[in-house]
């Protein structure tokens, strides 16, 4: 029920609440008298603190307190933040109203609220000033400015006693610029930056402070000045960065001479000038130039001090640093005698641990001697200096001082060595001359200098450069004068000795005069230009005067090497020069530091000769003139023990162990009977080579050795005419040789020669038939045009040969005429080689083995002298199948005599052929080709175990063609004949072809060739007769075509024979068993297929007819064959089918199929006589 009701009176309408509360006419009333306080308030806020009125009272409080005319452009007042002015300007009275005393972009001022809302009135606390300008005008007259006169007139105006204390305020002014304008006579304007802050003081004084950043050391200066309110008069003190135009002008001129910068510390100054005392400058780390009279350089980090009086400027106890001269610590003294710049000024400078400045660092007097110092001296170190520069009345000017080096390095102009660790003194005066007096080091090296020398160049001068232990090196040759670095340059020395050297100039028109003096104790080297071979440990004097230098035996070596020089040289260096040397040397090596010591032509000379070891004694004398240039003649003995190789470009054979004497000089070498070995074979060597380092090279020798081997060495020592002849035989092995040449002596071109070789057990390969004659004996003797064979045995195995005849040659051709006998010569690819290129294609079916004898009675050949090889000729190389070749010969070549084999072995493709004969007849070869025409007697031609004998026939060849005929062919063949005709057609590869008529050939020779044993013998006899035309290309079976008839009579047999060639025979099984007492077979080849046109056999049992065919690669047999009665078979070409009706009854039909080898034989059906009579006609080609 409850909650009924409570749900009904949510539902019902409800009385509204008030939304303002109730007030009584009472408060009202109050309410609206403090709301009319409130905004009288507000109004007396806002009338005391609007913009206007209070720039009006800043404008006048601060025109009140500086007396000055004051101008604010906007002023805004905060009661707790101070009021904030902007574009403040303060005017002076009576100066310039364009250039305002004071210029700010803001002020502030810290006041007192309730004063300015109590009195009405702006009464600051503080004033702080930003992005002010000040410009303080100073009269030079009464040094016045506009501060005094802004204080003096605030004074003016009723600020008194405590007043000033209660009533100035403090003032702050950041980031002030500072413009200070001069104006009177020297009006001139100049800039600072500080921070300022003006304190007042109860005894009617300002007290300004200042702070201006120092940018070096990133503080400030700091200093205060103290401003009399009563008189404007100031004084100061403190430290201050030093500006142009900053202290009056007669104090600023001496500033601007020195051009002075940095921080100079002010003592209390009093405020008026005291009578005979200047301003007193104590200097702090400041910067300064010293005007150009007194040396111009720049001085830092400078302490001391400076009082400024009328009329001269004091300098006392100045210290600091010359950067210019390595940060040199100096001391300085003296006084100026006025402000001008060239007044009178006496002047005392010390320096210590100075670097020289460059002379363009400084001027004046000390320019001009530090241009001396470093042309003369190029001093890099530490030095001490003393000097003392004055000026006088007159302008004239005085000096005079030392330079004292503190181990220095320096180079001397007149003796420019660099010197180390270089004491002593250099003293200078205004006399214009200099004194050095130095000691110095150069590693281990120690030198004096001593003497006098003029400031100026061109002066007298007289100087002394002792050197001790010094060593001879690039540097010290560069410091001698140029004529002594000439004779220098021709003696070239090295390592140590004592050097005394003396420059003398008497006047300024006479020239330097310098004399040398070079002490060698075994330290040094030299090696002089014109025989420039470098000698070690010398000892003696040099001496070198005027351009002359001498040698008085200087003595040296160089390893084991000991020699000596005696000799003068004049005018050394000039166009006039005279040499006059002699060079004397023992056990001198030859190597090549003597052969770049010989010059251009004597080192071709020694170069030609290749030499190496040492020679036991050189005697050498060189001289020099113009007219003449460099001679020398060297005298050179060498002994065996010394071990010295020669391979002389003019005979270049490797000789050791040479003894003897050798004279060289720019042109020749003279050899005087040398003794030497080539390997170990001695050998006598004398003559000359000249013309060395020209175009031609003359030659006139004599060379003799025993057993000397023959091979390219010697070979290529000996002229080209003699290479050419070398090349026809190609020699090699060894002999006594024995030469004499004389090659461009007396003329270019001229050659004599005589070259003797007694061979012992030499080889030669005559180039136009290379075949190597080997363990050869005998004289072969060279000269000018010929050769000559004398006697020549050679001997290999069980191979004989003598070689006789000469080559002559002439400016066309070269012709030889040769004598060559030979027994029991193999038959080897060397040898068929050998054969003329023309019957390449028949000597490659020959094979090697079996021998040859040779009996050439006459054999010439001629060829251009331009178709001699100057190489021995290569053969084309021999392979398994073909025999190498010899290239075919650049001439004409003709033989006659004969040649014999035995058991040489030759192969067309039907087999290997072995034969034993001669041929013997003549041969030649013209323009037109290769003839030959030649009587062959064969007596035994093999093939297989058969074999021809007796074989004659007539060898033709015509030059134009390529046949080869062997006709009139006549042989035994097993009791019967062959005769016929063989041709053969050079072609590659060779072609071939018989013509063969056999007659009576017993048939049990041919069946049993070979069998030896009894038992073995096969049961045949007969006769064989028959022919046979062959044809075909030597190695393809394929080209093959033969056509052969045979007749066998009176036989007994059992297979056929089938004639292929030369007793080239293959055997047919036929049906039976029983044998054949004669046959008649007809056949023919071709594409390998041998077609059997008629096989008629009749025998005791059994006679057939037949044809078939066969497969020769294959050996496959296809035959038919009719079998009858014995002789009842008719031939072939008169079978009839009415003749065979009649033996219907004993005809048999075989074929036979197989091989050759295994055969198979069937009787076949006889089905009709025609169709047999048809197989037998047309027999069909072998199975594939």
């Amino acid at each position: 029920m409850g909650t009924f009701v409570k749900a009904l009176r949510r539902l019902l309408p409800r009385r509204q609440k008030r939304f303002w509360r109730y007030v009584s006419p009472q408060r009202h009333g109050a309410g609206a008298l403090v709301l009319a306080l409130l905004l009288l308030l507000f109004y007396g806020y806002w009338y005391l603190t609007n913009d206007r009125r209070i720039r009006r009272e800043a404008q006048k409080y601060l025109s009140d307190l500086t007396g000055a005319k004051v101008k604010i452009d906007s002023a805004r007042f905060s009661l707790f933040g101070g009021i904030r002015l902007g574009g403040v300007k303060v005017f002076v009275p009576g100066e310039d109203p364009q250039h305002p005393f004071f210029r700010a972009g803001s002020v502030l001022l810290r006041h007192r609220p309730w004063g300015l809302l109590t009195t009405g009135k702006v009464q600051p606390t503080d004033i702080l000033c930003d992005d002010t300008a000040v410009r303080i005008a100073i009269d030079t007259r009464d040094e016045a400015g506009s501060t005094g006169r802004l204080l003096v007139e605030s004074r003016r105006r009723g600020f008194t006693g405590a007043e000033l204390e209660a009533n100035l305020p403090l003032i702050r002014v950041r980031n002030c610029r500072l413009d200070i304008a001069y104006v009177g006579p020297d009006a001139r304007e100049v800039e600072l930056n500080l921070d300022i802050a003006l304190v007042p003081d109860p005894a009617g004084k300002y007290v300004i402070r200042y702070e201006e950043p120092r940018a070096r050391q990133g503080g400030a200066i700091r200093g205060e000045v103290l401003v009399d309110l009563q008189t404007g008069q100031f004084s100061y003190e403190g430290q201050w960065a030093l500006r142009p135009g900053l202290l009056p002008e007669k104090y600023d001129q001496w500033l601007k001479r020195y051009r002075v910068a940095g921080t100079v510390r002010l003592p209390k100054q009093p405020a008026t000038t005291v009578a005979g005392r200047g301003i007193v400058a104590e200097l702090v780390d400041f910067a300064l130039r010293l005007p150009p009279a007194e040396g111009g350089l720049e001085l830092t980090g400078v302490n001391g001090q400076i009082e400024f009086q009328e009329g001269k400027v004091i300098l006392r106890r100045i210290a600091g640093k010359i950067p210019q001269a390595g940060d040199a610590q100096f001391t300085m003294s003296g006084e100026y005698a006025g402000y001008k710049p060239d007044s009178p000024f006496l002047i005392s400078l010390s320096v210590t641990d100075m670097e020289l400045p460059r002379a363009e660092n400084a001027s004046g007097a000390m320019a001009e001697a530090l241009t001396r110092l470093h042309k003369d001296y190029q001093p890099r170190g530490k030095v001490n200096f003393e000097g003392q520069f004055a000026r006088l009345s007159d302008g004239s000017q005085r000096f005079r001082g030392a330079v004292r080096p503190a181990g220095m390095t320096v180079t001397y102009r007149h003796f420019p060595y660099r010197l180390e660790n270089l004491t002593g003194e250099i003293a200078f005066s205004s006399d214009g001359t200099l004194r050095p007096d130095l000691s110095a080091t150069r590693g281990d090296t120690k030198l004096r200098i001593r003497g006098e020398m003029p400031f100026s160049y061109g002066g007298p001068s007289d100087l002394t450069v002792e050197v001790v232990n010094g060593r001879f090196d690039d540097d010290l040759r560069d410091a001698l004068p140029k004529e002594y670095r000439d004779t220098w340059d021709l003696v070239n020395p090295t390592g140590r000795a004592n050097v005394h050297v003396r420059v003398v100039k008497k006047d300024a028109d006479s020239p330097e005069q310098a004399t040398v003096t070079l002490v060698l104790d075994g330290r040094a080297g030299c090696r002089y230009a014109d025989f420039p071979y470098p000698v070690e440990n010398v000892s003696g004097e040099i001496r070198i005067t005027d351009r002359t230098v001498d040698f008085e035996s200087v003595r040296g070596g160089r390893g084991t090497m000991k020699c000596r020089l005696d000799g003068q040289i004049v005018d050394a260096g000039l166009a006039t020069q005279d040499t006059r040397l002699r060079i004397r040397a023992w056990k001198l090596p030859f190597d090549k530091a003597l052969a770049g010591a010989l010059g251009k032509e004597g080192r071709a000379a020694f170069e030609s000769l290749h030499a190496t070891g040492q020679a036991d004694y050189l005697d050498a004398r060189v001289t020099y003139t113009e007219e003449k240039g460099t001679d020398y003649a060297v005298n050179v003995t060498l002994a065996e023990a010394d071990d010295v190789r020669l391979k002389m470009d003019a005979l270049p054979l490797a000789l050791s162990g040479v003894a003897g004497e050798l004279t060289v000089d720019p042109q020749r070498v003279i050899v005087k009977r040398l003794t030497a070995r080539r390997g170990e074979t001695p050998l006598t060597l004398s003559g000359l080579v000249d013309g060395l380092g020209g175009e031609t090279m003359g030659l006139d020798l004599s060379v003799r050795a025993t057993g000397l081997a023959v091979d390219d060495e010697l070979r290529a020592a000996l002229p080209a005419p003699v290479r050419r002849e070398w090349d026809t035989f190609s020699p090699g092995g060894t002999a006594d040789v024995d030469l004499t040449l004389r090659y461009n002596l007396p003329r270019a071109d001229d050659l004599d020669y005589t070259l003797t070789v007694n061979a012992h057990d030499m080889q030669v390969r005559y180039r136009d038939f290379p075949y190597t004659f080997r363990h050869l004996r005998g004289r072969m003797i060279a000269s000018p045009g010929q050769l000559r064979l004398e006697d020549l045995h050679a001997a290999e195995g069980k191979m004989r040969a003598v070689l006789d005849g000469t080559v002559r040659t002439d400016d066309e051709t070269e012709t030889a005429r040769l004598r060559v006998r030979a027994d029991n010569v193999p038959i080897d690819a060397e040898l068929l080689g050998a054969l003329p290129e023309e019957l390449a294609p028949l000597v490659q079916r020959i094979r090697a083995g079996g021998t040859c004898s040779l009996d050439l009675k006459e054999l010439e050949v001629v060829r251009p002298v331009g178709a001699a090889a100057t190489q021995p000729a290569e053969t084309q190389p021999a392979t398994d199948t073909a025999p190498a070749t010899a290239p075919r010969p650049g001439g004409a070549w003709s033989l006659d005599g004969s040649v014999a084999f035995r058991e040489a072995v030759i192969d067309f493709g039907l087999g290997a052929e072995t034969l034993t004969g001669v041929v013997k007849g003549v041969g030649g070869r013209t323009a037109k080709g290769v003839s030959l025409d030649a009587h062959v007697a064969i007596d035994r031609l093999q093939v297989g175990k058969r074999e021809i004998t007796d074989l004659t026939g007539t060898l033709l060849k015509h030059p134009s063609g390529s046949l080869i005929v062997l006709k009139d062919l006549s042989a035994g063949a097993h009791g019967g004949k062959v005769t016929g005709r063989a041709e053969f057609r050079l072609t590659d590869p060779l072609e071939y072809g018989l013509s063969l008529t056999v007659a009576s050939a017993d048939l049990g020779e041919l069946f049993n060739a070979g069998v030896t044993d009894p038992k073995k013998r096969a049961d045949v006899k007969g006769a064989l007769d028959g022919t046979l035309q062959l044809k075909g290309t030597a190695g393809k079976s394929a080209t093959r075509q033969a056509v052969g008839v045979l007749r066998i009579s009176r036989g007994k047999l059992y297979k056929l024979p089938i004639l292929l060639g030369f007793l080239h025979v293959m055997y047919l099984s036929v049906p039976g068993d029983s044998a054949f007492t004669d046959g008649f077979i007809s056949y023919h080849l071709r594409d390998d297929v041998l077609m059997f046109r008629e096989i008629h056999l009749t025998g005791s049992a059994l006679s057939i007819v037949g044809s078939g065919s066969m497969d020769m690669k294959t050996e496959k047999l296809r035959l038919n064959f009719l079998t009858g009665p014995p002789g009842k078979m008719p031939r072939l070409d008169q079978i009839a089918d009415e003749f065979l009706t009649g033996l219907a009854r004993e005809i048999v039909e075989i074929r036979v199929t197989g091989t050759l080898s295994k055969p198979q034989t069937r009787t076949v059906s006889l089905r009709g006589f025609d169709e047999a009579i048809r197989r037998l006609l047309s027999p069909p080609p072998p199975e594939p």
